[in-house]
């Protein structure tokens, strides 16, 4: 399995504590090396198998949201498309399924992409950019699309590009011969135009799209209607809910503490990308209730009216400032608070609605209020099953709410009719709670007592959050139709508590009778190709009210599948009776994959992904139908017979599949829009021949399109291009599967470019081998904007050690900054609490240390770049096991935006054990090129040849701080595999079991 972060995951583990790196070597061999997937920018949500279904494959396939996934994602999107999960509506169109004959479809709409640094405003002498969508919805292919595009009268043609590299011609309108749309077929057309510096403010701009087909003799049109506008004040006013007094927000205001200190944050923004705003004026005019604390940059508060102004003066285009006020709340509580904010500028607005902003608290009293909630995981529990019930018990009014703290704090679980005691654990944020838990049984009833002791209010901490796992079991005598009844309630000495409606839960059971009901799903393997690879993944589920542990799966493959391998994952039932929970084992005989299962608890499930080849012998078309069926080897009888089987066809597509995608490399890989006119941009871009077919006659294309020029291409292989004009060309002949083949195209974006004005690229491969067309093509375009002036700081903590009196604990300390502007002198302060001592840097030495403040002067943090500090701390031999320790990281920048500081302070706790204790870890990798067979980022497939040698790496290490003794490391080789040597000699070798007896 290939991890693409392997070597970011190394660097920190540096820090962390004792690694032993080294590598093994076996007879087989595979191809060049998979190159690691740098970051890539996004502003498009990370698609996983759980969300893909929240959007349409309208949506996911657009230009700029498909250049944006990995190509694990788009698996994803394709497996999910074929399932028929994208099949819902989209925002702007219903994505219904293809309609008879050819069925062409339009729309227009704005182009940008999702980006920080640029929207529209549409003011004269602006540039803007539409995106046409052309859609053919039909199940037939469209011949002879024309496509034209009439401009806005009021707006001049600037450029356009296209995501097929297709001609046009500019006469009074755009003109595009698209030729041929298959079937579900899109094309993404993009259109610059300006604004005419002398446009009428308040006209209209109009433009139409139309589109005609050889099948389809009347026109589609489609029509947009934008109004030119002048430059635009937005103001946004919000709640720091890093304020003293903040508690918590609900769905419709704030809610704040009587008598405490609240801060606001007022941004305003100029949004044009033309004009400056002069002589702005910024006013909050507070709640009459509020009493003026303070006010940041020069706030001037008026007693007389109680509002605060800002004399802003000139707000520079694109820019954003923010500013801050503190206020004191009213010591009565249930008052709401509304103030509001008001920018103004001598520059005339034709928009006037988003001048203004307001935001309501409500205040509360400072009071205790204890919770408790209760679930069990299961309500109909079959004689003598076991009952795991979730407790959760907190301090105010959710799980990090600033109260009063609340002292001798005693959960009690009341457990009814003979629902009997089994064991408890309870847990805080700081890790298990030791707890005084005390079982008192009188006839049916159970009662067990939890002293927790005191609860804080510490909202960043967390500690005034526990949860207990209170383990039960149904009496064996009970009878169908018995009440069991589980009540949880909280007590504490704090008072007075006004609020006890949540201090008590209850949940009642009701024994039904012992039921097995296993269910089976099957699903994967969206797109099987004739020799190449795909990944089924099984699901079983436990729906009865007993254990089972007799269950097996077994899935017959059909003719022309060859299973490979397989393994269990998810595999989360915890215990069994008071079996704790072990692997199934998986067994093949030709077509036939018998699974025996590993013991299932009530509501849990496990499932088992099948890697298989496909026969090269298939034809395209052929139906590949996968039967699973679930049975018991002991107990036949199920609840629900009909969904113990599992049926899955899915159709042979096209061989060879040839995808590009690209995406910018340097210098501003996070983000290409802070981009500049004339400097250079590389992209770094590959072609994969997505499966083990030869892809033959491949070429690979990359061009500048617009706005830009081409400076250099090269290719990782040492393939050299065949360039001409804007354009590279890499001739690949027979591509054979699997590889990557990687290029670097650097251009030199036109240096006359306006803010709004875009250049794009485009990459394309070709074969004359069947292929489907939908990942040939991949266009990256951007828009030049105007960068922030402040920069956006975040914080990060964890810890490892040996957390005992006396033991020495590490501390790592991630900083970053998420903005595009540079941030000058930062500094960094980790304050360590009494009882623990600095010890010594690990990685990048402190500046300073005062006292118990660690202090790092980093002067000028990059855009977009963070940087690790590690050090080590001795913990004071005197404390007692059971103290918590909390220390505190923050992090401070001269020209950074004050209304983004909630990233800024990082606390960190943990609880002193009484005994030392290591924590061991083992990885393996394989640093060989890697196939993504299924649907998730771990679904990696290593390639290797028969008949040579590859390398394994394997890592130990020792995560905490307590050193581990006699530590015995043994590698279990598979059949099929020799060993051959290691970078360290093992102790014994014993057949296939290789064993090194590593020490302490």
């Amino acid at each position: 399995m290939n991890k693409p972060y392997a070597r970011i995951i190394l660097a920190v583990l540096l820090a962390l504590g004792l690694l032993l790196v080294f590598s093994l070597s076996f007879a087989l061999a595979q191809g060049p090396d998979d190159p690691t997937h740098p970051y890539r920018r996004r502003d498009f949500p990370l698609i996983t198998p759980e969300n893909v279904a929240n959007f349409t494959l309208e949506e996911l396939q657009a230009p700029d949201v498909w250049e944006q996934l990995s190509h694990q994602e788009r698996v994803i999107v394709l497996q999910a498309a074929d399932a028929g999960l994208l099949d819902h509506a989209a925002p702007e169109e219903a994505a219904a399924p293809l309609s008879p004959g050819v069925e062409l479809q339009l729309s227009l709409s704005e182009g940008y992409k999702w980006s920080s640094l640029y929207d529209a405003t549409y003011e004269p002498g602006s540039y803007f950019l539409y995106r046409i969508r052309l859609y053919n919805a039909g199940d037939q292919e469209a011949t002879g699309v024309h496509l034209t595009y009439t401009p806005p009268a009021t707006a001049t043609f600037s450029t356009s590009f296209n995501d097929r590299a297709i001609p046009y011609t500019v006469n009074d309108e755009l003109a595009w011969d698209v030729g041929t749309v298959e079937a579900g077929g899109y094309r993404y057309f993009y259109v610059e135009m300006r604004v005419h510096p002398t446009a009428t403010v308040g006209a209209d701009l109009v433009s139409t799209a139309t589109v005609t087909c050889s099948q389809v003799l009347t026109p589609v049109q489609k029509v947009r209607t934008d109004e030119i506008s002048t430059l635009n004040l937005y103001v946004d006013k919000s709640f720091l809910s890093s304020s003293p007094g903040y508690v918590r927000d609900s769905w419709w205001q704030t809610k704040v503490l009587t008598d405490s200190e609240i801060t606001y944050r007022i941004r305003i923004e100029n949004q044009s990308v033309i004009s400056d705003a002069l002589n702005v004026v910024l006013t909050d005019t507070l709640d009459a209730n509020l009493t003026f604390v303070s006010a940041s940059s020069g706030g001037v508060y008026s007693p007389t009216g109680h509002f605060v102004t800002w004399a802003v003066g000139t707000l520079p285009k694109r820019q954003t400032r923010s500013f801050l006020v503190t206020v004191r709340t009213p010591i009565t509580a249930g008052i709401s608070l509304n103030n509001g904010a008001k920018a103004s500028t001598t520059v005339t607005e034709t928009r006037l609605g988003d001048n203004t902003d307001s935001h309501t608290v409500q205040t509360v009293a400072l009071e205790p209020n204890v919770g408790i909630g209760q679930n069990p995981w299961i309500s109909d529990p079959a004689p003598g099953s076991e009952v795991i019930f979730s407790l959760y018990a907190y301090n105010g009014d959710g799980a990090s709410v600033q109260q009063v703290p609340v002292e001798n704090v005693v959960v009690t679980g009341r457990l009814e009719n003979g629902l009997e005691y089994v064991s408890s654990k309870v847990r805080d944020d700081a890790g298990e709670r030791p707890v005084t838990t005390t079982v008192n049984t009188v006839g049916d009833t159970t009662l067990v007592t939890w002293e927790l002791g005191t609860l804080p209010n510490d909202r960043d901490v967390a500690l005034n959050y526990v949860s207990i796992d209170l383990r039960t079991r149904v009496p064996a005598g009970a009878a169908v139709g018995d009440v069991l009844t589980a009540t949880a309630s909280v007590t504490t000495t704090t008072q007075p508590e006004p609020d006890l409606t949540d201090n008590v839960d209850q949940d009642v059971l009701t024994v039904a009778p012992p039921s097995a009901d296993l269910r089976v799903n099957k699903w994967g393997c969206g797109q099987p190709r004739p020799g190449g690879w795909c990944l089924y993944e099984l699901d079983v589920y436990n729906e009865g009210t007993v254990p089972i542990t007799d269950a097996v799966l077994i899935d017959y493959l059909p003719a022309g599948l060859t299973v490979l391998g397989g393994g269990e994952y998810d595999a989360v039932s915890p215990v069994v009776g008071d079996a704790a929970f072990g692997p199934g084992t998986l067994s093949f005989a030709q077509q036939v994959v018998t699974w025996t299962l590993p013991p299932l608890a009530p509501g849990y499930s496990v499932g088992v992904e099948l890697l298989v080849e496909v026969s090269d012998a298939l034809t395209v078309g052929h139906v590949l139908t996968n039967t699973a069926y679930v049975t018991r080897t002991i107990v036949l009888s199920d609840a629900n017979p009909a969904d113990n089987e599992a049926a899955l066809a899915r159709r042979v597509v096209t061989g060879a599949d040839v995808l590009v995608s690209k995406y910018p490399y340097s210098p501003y890989w996070y983000d290409s829009s802070l981009m500049q006119p004339g400097e250079h941009l590389t992209y770094r871009a590959y072609a994969w021949n997505y499966s083990h077919l030869i892809a033959e006659n491949t070429v690979v294309t990359d061009v500048v399109l617009t706005n830009a020029s081409l400076v250099t291409a090269t290719a990782d292989e040492g393939i050299v291009p065949t360039v001409v004009g804007d354009a590279a060309v890499w001739n690949l002949g027979d591509f054979v599967g699997y590889p990557y083949f990687d290029v670097y195209v650097t251009a030199q974006i036109a240096p006359d470019l306006s803010p709004g004005q875009s250049f794009a690229n485009l990459l394309w491969a070709s074969t004359t081998s069947p292929d489907p067309l939908a990942d040939n093509y991949d266009l990256e375009y951007d828009t030049i904007g105007i960068p922030p002036q402040e920069s956006i700081l975040g914080i990060s903590k964890y810890s490892y050690g040996c957390r005992v009196p006396g033991g020495v604990v590490e501390f790592n300390v991630l900083l970053y900054n998420q903005s595009g502007v540079t941030a000058t002198n930062v500094v960094v302060t980790d304050t360590l609490p009494d009882g623990l001592t600095y010890g010594g840097s690990m990685w990048h030495d402190p500046s300073t240390v005062a006292g118990q403040d660690v202090i790092w002067n980093l002067g000028d943090v990059p855009p977009s770049t963070s940087e690790y500090l590690a050090f080590t701390a001795t913990v004071d031999s005197g404390l007692a096991p059971g103290t918590v320790l909390t220390n505190t990281v923050r992090i401070t920048s001269d020209n950074e935006d004050i209304g983004e500081l909630s990233n800024n302070v990082q606390h960190y706790c943990f609880r002193l054990s009484d005994i030392p204790y290591a924590d061991l870890g083992v990885y393996k990798e394989i640093y060989e090129q890697t196939i993504q067979i299924g649907s998730s980022y771990e679904d990696y497939v290593p390639l290797v040849r028969r008949g040579r040698a590859f390398d394994y790496q394997i890592e130990v290490r020792n995560g905490s701080g307590c050193p581990a003794e006699n530590v015995v490391l043994r590698d279990v080789l598979p059949d099929g595999m020799t060993f051959v040597s290691a970078s360290l000699t093992p102790t014994v070798r014993s057949g296939q079991v290789i064993t090194w007896e590593l020490g302490t």
